[in-house]
C-alpha cells in the first residue's frame, strides 16, 4: 500500500532494506533495493542491530552488550549486514538455498571487489555504483527512483548484474599494464565499458580505449552520454550503431518502443537482398524492424589488444563466437559471456576449452518450460581467460604466446562428433 503523501518512512535503515526480500533468506538475500537503502545509513542504531539480527538471524541479540559492540566496530549499516551474512549461525541456516542458487564465484572472490570501492557524493539524477561510475537514473526502469544514491560493493549483485559479471571485469582491470581497452557487444548503455574504464582510472591507467557496438538507436544514445557523463570521450574509442555476427553483412533489428526494454534479438541475413525480403515479410506481420549494419569481431576489434571483451549478444554468442575464434585467441585476454540458453553454455564449453582458454567462473542460465516452449529468466555467466597473455604482459608490441596444440586432437575430435550429433 502506498504511504500517505508527506510520510516519512520512519523505519530502521536496515529493516527498509531488507523489507523486499523474501522470508526465506537464500544467496540472493541482498537484493538491489538494500543499495538503494543500506548506503544511505551512515551510522548504526540499536534498532538497526535489532532490526538486522530478527531478519537475517530470525532472533534478538543476545544482550545489550551485543548490541553495543555491533554499534562500536561497524561503522555502517552495510558493514553490519555484511558481518551477520558471513557469520557461521547465517550460513548454517542458509546452507541449502546458497547449494541451490550458488553465485559462481567465491567468498574471496566478491570480498576483493573491495579494492575497487570509490566512494563518491551522492548527485541528483544519477545513480553511483561501487567504482566511481555515474548512471543517469532514465536508462533503466529498476534506477529510476535512485538518483542520489552510492552504491557499495555487491555481495551476490548489485543493481543490474551479478557479482560474476563484477568480479570477472574487475580482474581484467587489475591485470592491465599502463593501457586498457574494453569492448562490450550488445552494449546497452554501455555500463560495463563505462564501470571497468572508472575503475581502471582509479588505478592511474589513462591511456583508455572503449568499443561499443549497440543496435538500438535509443540505447546507442545512451552509451555515448553515458561514457560522456563519466569523463572518457576520446578519439581513440569506436562506438558504432550496428548488430555483431558472425560476419560482416546486413541484420534485422527490432524497433523498441520503450528505450527503457532491454534483450532484443537480431535476425541474421545473408546479403541485403535478403534483409530486405525478410524485412517485408516483418512489415507483412505489423512486426517493426530494422536494417543495420552487421560487424564481425575481427572488424569489431580492429588491430586492438583487447583486456576485456564483454559478451551480451541474446542468443547469438555461440556462433559469433565460434567464427571469431582466431581474432579472440590473438587479441582478447578476458571475456566475460551473458549466455542465453543451457545449448549455447555447453557449446561454449567444448568450443573454448578445446582451444585452450582457462574458465575462471561459470553460472548456468535459469529457465522455465511450458507449452511454448523454453524461456530464459536469468541470464548465465562465463568468464574465460586467454592464456597466451599471462598476466602483467604488456599490450603494445608483444605478441600472444602461442599454445602448442592449442586444439588438442582429442578434444577437438570430440567437439566434431558433439556438432555432428546436433
Amino acid at each position: 500500500m502506498a504511504s500517505p503523501a508527506g510520510y516519512a518512512d520512519r523505519r530502521p535503515p536496515v529493516l527498509l532494506a531488507l523489507r523486499t526480500v523474501p522470508p526465506s533468506a537464500s544467496s540472493f538475500a541482498i537484493r538491489g533495493v538494500l543499495w538503494r537503502r543500506v548506503v544511505l545509513a551512515l551510522t548504526v542504531t540499536r534498532d538497526d542491530v535489532v532490526s538486522a539480527y530478527r531478519f537475517l538471524l530470525k532472533r534478538d541479540p543476545e544482550s545489550e552488550e551485543v548490541i553495543l559492540t555491533h554499534q562500536a566496530a561497524r561503522s555502517s549499516a552495510m558493514e553490519l549486514v555484511l558481518s551477520l551474512l558471513q557469520s557461521g549461525e547465517w550460513r548454517s541456516a542458509n546452507e541449502r538455498s546458497v547449494l541451490v542458487e550458488y553465485s559462481g564465484v567465491s567468498a574471496a572472490d566478491v570480498a576483493h571487489l573491495r579494492d575497487f570501492h570509490t566512494p563518491a557524493p551522492p548527485e541528483p539524477g544519477f545513480f553511483i555504483d561501487f567504482v566511481g561510475a555515474r548512471t543517469d537514473v532514465g536508462y533503466v526502469s529498476v534506477t529510476r527512483d535512485m538518483g542520489g544514491v552510492v552504491e557499495e560493493p555487491p555481495i551476490f549483485n548489485s543493481v543490474h548484474a551479478e557479482a560474476i559479471e563484477w568480479v570477472g571485469t574487475l580482474q581484467a582491470v587489475r591485470e592491465a599494464r599502463g593501457r586498457f581497452v574494453v569492448a562490450e557487444l550488445g552494449a546497452g548503455w554501455g555500463p560495463w565499458i563505462v564501470s571497468s574504464a572508472v575503475a581502471a582510472r582509479g588505478r592511474g591507467i589513462t591511456d583508455i580505449t572503449l568499443i561499443g557496438v549497440e543496435g538500438d538507436p535509443g540505447h546507442f544514445g545512451y552509451m555515448t552520454k553515458h561514457v560522456r557523463d563519466n569523463g572518457l570521450d576520446s578519439p581513440a574509442n569506436r562506438l558504432t550503431q550496428g548488430v555483431v555476427a558472425a560476419r560482416d553483412g546486413v541484420a534485422l533489428f527490432p524497433r523498441i518502443d520503450s528505450p527503457s526494454v532491454y534483450g532484443a534479438v537480431a535476425i541474421f541475413a545473408r546479403d541485403a537482398a535478403e534483409a530486405k525480403r525478410m524485412l517485408r515479410a516483418r512489415q507483412a506481420k505489423a512486426e517493426q524492424y530494422e536494417i543495420f549494419p552487421a560487424y564481425s569481431l575481427p572488424s569489431i576489434f580492429g588491430a586492438d589488444i583487447i583486456d576485456l571483451c564483454h559478451f551480451d549478444i541474446q542468443g547469438a554468442e555461440f556462433e559469433v563466437i565460434e567464427a571469431g575464434l582466431a581474432a579472440l585467441d590473438a587479441q582478447v585476454k578476458r571475456v566475460v559471456i551473458g549466455t542465453h540458453s543451457r545449448m549455447i553454455e555447453a557449446q561454449l564449453l567444448l568450443l573454448l576449452h578445446g582451444a585452450g582458454w582457462v574458465l575462471e567462473h561459470e553460472k548456468p542460465c535459469k529457465f522455465v518450460i511450458d507449452a511454448n516452449g523454453f524461456t530464459v529468466t536469468l541470464d548465465g555467466t562465463q568468464v574465460w581467460k586467454n592464456p597466451r597473455f599471462p598476466a602483467g604482459n604488456e599490450q603494445r608490441g608483444q605478441p600472444p604466446l602461442p599454445i602448442r596444440g592449442s586444439v588438442p586432437a582429442k578434444r577437438r575430435s570430440i567437439f566434431a562428433r558433439w556438432r555432428a550429433a546436433t
